[in-house]
């Protein structure tokens, strides 16, 4: 600052200044100890009642004693993000995350403020896309997926088991009633979230009337009568783009607290306002996927 013949004052007592229409306190520094960071100023900013304390990266000790010297104002902190559901979907081709990899994404969501974390590898075949998705995880599997549970709880994160039937589906009441046993063996794992991919098929699975009836059926079957669950989300086939029967059939009559997952215009369009009007014109939201960082691409 001298260097460069800008004024230095040192506080050495708590003094009030008025700049432009704000009323500024400065308090001196806490104390002289050997960590620099107790020696940083601290600044009270007040204007129309509304206040705002500014110190330096203090350590709690510090702190303590700030709040212990000084008549000090009560503050309340609000933060609170703009969207919903911040995470990430293992939804991928080739050999899925390890159980040390994604506890390890589980505490690095939780430290960032994530909470949303959606499992549906495609080599799972107990997830689906395969002939398998109905078959419960065998011990060791449903153990590794149990723990997972519970790490994801302990970050706040919202552990999303998603099965994908569309592969080998039959329209019709048995395939509903086996991916209602899926979800119960899942609820007894200790899921409270559940979503149901058809992304990447084509034929028989990929009809929306049938993914419409399929999907409402387990909404009404098992989402709603298990009070502690979170809505259904859905992945649909046609995940991106929009303006065809595909989208009209699902927008329409799709169950409204069904949420529909999408890209964008594209598979990674930058903005997600194209898919808000496209299904907002259907009476519902969307859950923007973005797809910008894919590791089988």
């Amino acid at each position: 600052a001298a260097a460069e013949n800008i004024p230095v004052y040192y506080v050495t007592e708590t003094s009030q200044v008025t700049l432009g229409r704000a009323e500024i306190t400065l308090y001196p520094p806490v104390t002289a100890g050997k960590d620099a960071n107790e020696q940083c100023l601290s600044v009270l900013c007040a204007r129309k009642g509304w206040e705002a304390l500014l110190t330096g990266d203090m350590p709690a000790a510090a702190e303590a004693k700030l709040v212990a010297r000084e008549n000090l104002p009560e503050v309340e902190v609000l933060d609170w993000p703009d969207v919903p559901f911040r995470g990430t979907i293992e939804g991928f081709y080739g050999l899925p995350w390890g159980q040390e990899g994604r506890i390890s994404q589980f505490k690095f969501y939780g430290k960032y403020k994530m909470n949303t974390y959606i499992y549906g590898p495609k080599d799972d075949v107990f997830h689906g896309f395969s002939k398998r998705w109905r078959e419960p995880y065998p011990a060791d599997m449903a153990k590794d997926l149990k723990e997972l549970v519970k790490v994801a709880k302990q970050n706040k994160v919202n552990f999303v088991w998603a099965v994908h039937p569309g592969a080998d589906i039959h329209w019709g009441e048995a395939d509903r009633k086996a991916a209602v046993k899926k979800f119960e063996m899942m609820y007894d794992l200790g899921f409270r979230s559940f979503a149901v991919f058809f992304d990447d098929i084509g034929g028989e699975g990929a009809k929306p009337e049938g993914q419409v009836e399929f999907l409402n059926y387990l909404n009404k079957e098992f989402i709603h009568k298990k009070p502690d669950v979170t809505p259904l989300i859905v992945c649909p086939t046609a995940y991106s783009g929009g303006g065809s029967r595909y989208h009209e059939v699902m927008g329409e009559h799709l169950d409204k607290d069904i949420g529909i997952m999408w890209t964008g215009s594209g598979l990674r369009a930058p903005c997600p306002v194209f898919g808000a009007h496209l299904w907002r014109g259907c009476g519902r939201d969307a859950v923007y996927a973005g797809v910008c960082f894919q590791s089988d691409g």
